[in-house]
C-alpha cells in the first residue's frame, strides 16, 4: 500500500506545471526568446509575440505604453479559473492597446477559454466595429467562453456595443471596468 501511495504521489507531482511570468515593454525586442522574456530587463516588444509564449497558468505583464496592435484569436487558452492565461498591466503603469485599421481591439474565438485581461485600456478609436468580441468561427458550440475582463477601460467603440458576445459564448465576466464613449454619436 505504501508503494502505491508513493507512486501516485509521484504521478500527481509530475503532472503539476509551474506558472511562468513573461514581460512586454515598448523598449523590448521580439527577437528575445520566451526564456529571455521571463526577465523584466529583457522583455519582448509586442503583446502578440509575448502571447505566443503563454500556456495555462502563465501571466504576461505589460509595461507602460501605447501598443498599436490587435489581439484577435491569438491568446492561448487556460484550463480553468485556477489556471487561466492572464494579460495584465504591470502594477501602477498605464497600458493602452490602440490598434489602427482593424475590426476590433480584441477578439476571442473558437477554443479560447479561461483568459483574464486585467488593468488594460482597450481603445477602439481607430477600429471599424467594436472594442471586444467574444464569438466563434465554425459554430456556436465551439464559441470562446470563460473570458474575464476586469479593472480595465473599454472606450471609443464605433458601434453601440463596446463588447459583443455571440451565441454560445458563455460564462464570460466583465468586472470593475469603465466603459465610455460608445456608439456613433459619442464625443471625446
Amino acid at each position: 500500500k505504501i508503494s502505491l501511495v508513493v507512486l501516485l504521489g509521484v504521478f500527481a507531482f509530475t503532472g503539476l506545471t509551474q506558472a511562468t511570468t513573461y514581460y512586454i515593454a515598448t523598449n523590448g525586442s521580439d527577437s528575445n526568446s520566451c526564456a529571455t522574456a521571463q526577465n523584466i530587463n529583457t522583455p519582448k516588444r509586442s503583446i502578440g509575440s509575448g502571447a505566443g509564449c503563454l500556456k495555462s497558468g502563465d501571466t504576461l505583464y505589460i509595461r507602460a505604453g501605447i501598443y498599436n496592435e490587435s489581439l484577435e484569436g491569438n491568446i492561448p487558452a487556460g484550463t480553468s479559473w485556477s489556471s487561466p492565461v492572464t494579460l495584465k498591466a504591470y502594477p501602477n503603469e498605464t497600458v493602452i492597446l490602440r490598434p489602427n485599421g482593424t475590426q476590433r481591439v480584441m477578439q476571442f474565438q473558437d477554443g479560447q477559454q479561461y483568459i483574464v485581461i486585467d488593468g488594460l485600456i482597450l481603445d477602439g478609436a481607430n477600429v471599424a466595429v467594436n472594442v471586444v468580441k467574444i464569438t466563434y468561427n465554425s459554430s456556436p458550440s465551439a464559441a470562446a467562453n470563460h473570458i474575464r475582463i476586469k479593472n480595465s477601460e473599454l472606450k471609443n467603440s464605433p458601434f453601440s456595443q463596446a463588447v459583443s458576445i455571440s451565441e454560445g459564448s458563455n460564462y464570460n465576466e466583465l468586472i470593475g471596468n469603465k466603459v465610455y464613449n460608445i456608439g456613433p454619436d459619442h464625443t471625446d
